[in-house]
């Protein structure tokens, strides 16, 4: 995981505009595949696997920036 990637809470969305625009991202089907890549062929994914799922539930910008 890139370096300026700065995971946080208050990278989460808070207002209800922001909420609608990121429940049309498929935020944790990327994180299922991911997760897919991970235990299947790529092992050195886990760290950065367990860091992006913790924001599965109101993920923001920023964590899809980084999933990208």
């Amino acid at each position: 995981m890139a370096a300026h990637f700065k995971m946080s809470s208050e990278s989460c969305p808070k207002s209800k505009k922001e909420i609608k625009k990121m429940s049309h991202v498929s935020y944790s089907s990327a994180v299922c595949s991911l997760m897919y890549a991970m235990v299947y062929t790529r092992p050195d994914l886990s760290y950065v696997v367990s860091v992006m799922s913790r924001f599965m539930h109101n993920p923001g910008k920023d964590c899809w920036d980084a999933m990208k």
